[in-house]
């Protein structure tokens, strides 16, 4: 081969070498930086709901609920069997609703007066408070003609017993209105009309107490005025309601208890 040729040959593998690395080795590309910064997204957290106030009878109460009931016949349920007393049937009611409660305790007797029932309260002690109390006193001290002076006082020193032997006060204190037996067949012969005025001033009276005590009022007294024309709303007697006609008056009673808002697992 001679010098030309060898010379020749040499110069075209050396450019075949430098072709190759140039496309062997890749231009560096630039990054553009944005004109406007991208902002950090923050994930706003979730806010957790309050729940709201939802009524005492719809409340999940982990201990059974207590009842103490205070008053006379009214309460005791003269001439009817236990389980519709009105306390009974309250008791009843209730747990239709799914609330555990126990048996009621009740301090009353046919024929007491607020001076009667003030001496047998005295005359008790409990070793807890209650989460209902119910009050329903005065009819025998408007069938005895006697002062309406002290039966306000009475009534007054009885409403501060049934707070005190509440675990809320008066807030879980359920007065009830006496009813009108002037309305009754018991009272044909009598003057149905004085009878009427007579209830009606004493529950002028305790129902002006309970509204100063911040506690709750049922007035029953319509409901009993019926038994003029609704025979069953009486008992054999004639003369004191009958367990239909206190459904009616737990019926009133669960209205105003079921208004009551209280926390969930809590208080009013």
């Amino acid at each position: 081969m001679n010098r030309l040729n060898f010379f020749t040959i040499l110069g075209f593998l050396l450019l075949i070498g430098c072709g190759a690395e140039t496309a062997l080795s890749p231009t560096p590309i630039a990054l553009e930086q944005p004109a406007t910064p991208i902002p950090l997204i923050v994930p706003t957290p979730t806010a957790v709901p309050v729940p709201d106030n939802i009524s005492i009878c719809e409340n999940q109460i982990e201990d059974p609920l207590t009842i103490l009931s205070l008053g006379d016949s009214y309460t005791i349920g003269e001439n009817i069997a236990v389980k519709d007393r009105y306390p009974n049937q309250l008791r009843d009611a209730l747990q239709e609703r799914g609330i555990a409660v126990v048996d009621p305790i009740i301090i009353a007797k046919t024929g007491w007066t607020t001076a009667d029932l003030l001496t047998a309260v005295d005359e008790e002690s409990f070793d807890q408070q209650f989460d209902l109390v119910t009050l329903l006193i005065g009819v025998n001290n408007q069938y005895q003609g006697l002062d309406l002076d002290l039966y306000e006082s009475e009534f007054q020193t009885l409403l501060d017993y049934a707070t005190s032997q509440s675990k809320l006060g008066a807030e879980r204190v359920f007065v009830i209105s006496i009813p009108d037996w002037g309305a009754t067949p018991f009272a044909h012969r009598r003057n149905r009309e004085q009878i009427g005025i007579e209830i009606d001033t004493y529950n002028t009276i305790n129902q002006r107490l309970t509204n100063e005590a911040s506690a709750y009022y049922v007035d029953i007294t319509p409901l009993s005025r019926q038994a003029l024309e609704l025979a069953s709303f009486t008992s054999s007697d004639f003369l004191h309601p009958s367990g239909y006609q206190y459904s009616f008056w737990v019926e009133e009673v669960l209205t105003t208890l079921c208004e009551i808002e209280i926390e969930p697992n809590g208080s009013s």
